[in-house]
């Protein structure tokens, strides 16, 4: 219908530009509120073609009364489907649709949604790693890989890979920070006690509370 009424057959209009145009239409002939739909099936885009309705609720700070309320219009016009609390894009067009509709918000997103990981999964270092880097957040970067590091070497993993954090300044006292620590941990490890007191003495106090608080964990121990 919408290919007769625009007679999309004689212009040069690409196939992106169509669909969102067919979108649009289909959005503003939604009952209640499209532009709030609009708005919260984008940021549930973010997330990707899968979410679920805790992390949504996290991003957005809607109520889950609200969130289920849109996300049932959304269903009932085929845009979203349902297994309990996973919800998902009918199709990959419909995520992308949604995912550019509000591309100019990533940013912000990314820095709510590290916050979000924080609370809700505090030990998922490298998701909230790629988030903060995405929103910019290089000095809240640098902690969180260093905790990601720690972390991976208490539970005997590898620790990720720092990338192109380490072009980014202020990258030095963490790189010191993380081989101070390294090297009091196996002098621990080893059971050389006064070798891991004497390094633990050389982590600089001008760093953020929490790497602070790695060293006091290690000298408690």
């Amino acid at each position: 219908t919408h290919l007769q009424q625009t007679g999309i057959s004689n212009t040069s209009i690409t196939g992106n530009a169509f669909y969102e145009s067919i979108m649009g239409r289909r959005l503003q002939g939604l009952r209640g509120e499209p532009l709030r739909l609009e708005d919260l099936l984008a940021a549930a885009a973010f997330l990707g073609q899968t979410f679920v309705i805790d992390d949504i609720r996290c991003l957005t700070g809607q109520s889950q009364e609200d969130l289920c309320s849109c996300f049932r219009i959304a269903s009932s016009e085929h845009l979203l489907s349902s297994v309990g609390e996973m919800l998902r894009f009918q199709s990959a067009a419909l995520h992308q649709y949604f995912h550019r509709a509000k591309a100019n918000e990533h940013i912000k997103y990314h820095g709510k949604f590290a916050e979000c990981l924080r609370t809700m999964r505090p030990a998922d270092y490298e998701h909230r790693l790629n988030h903060l880097m995405r929103a910019g957040r290089d000095e809240d970067a640098f902690v969180c890989y260093a905790l990601a590091v720690l972390n991976a070497r208490r539970l005997h993993r590898l620790a990720p890979d720092p990338g192109s954090l380490r072009i980014i300044p202020g990258w030095n006292p963490i790189q010191v920070y993380l081989d101070t620590m390294d090297k009091a941990y196996r002098a621990y490890d080893e059971r050389r006690l006064g070798n891991a007191l004497q390094a633990i003495d050389e982590v600089e106090s001008f760093l953020p509370d929490v790497l602070i608080a790695e060293r006091d964990y290690l000298e408690a121990q």
